[in-house]
């Protein structure tokens, strides 16, 4: 499930990039949720290994 975060964080930060190089608001947002998802997988594994 960890190794899920890397491709998932790695499209949100070029959906993130994409989206502020062509000013759209949605594509950014977009980004933002992924790598927050990603940042909440990995956070999630390592709370659970303790």
């Amino acid at each position: 499930m960890t190794l899920l975060a890397i491709p998932i964080g790695v499209l949100g930060l070029i959906m993130l990039a994409v989206g502020t190089h062509n000013a759209d608001g949605m594509l950014v947002l977009a980004g933002f949720v992924l790598i927050m998802i990603a940042y909440f997988i990995v956070l999630v594994h390592f709370l659970g290994e303790e």
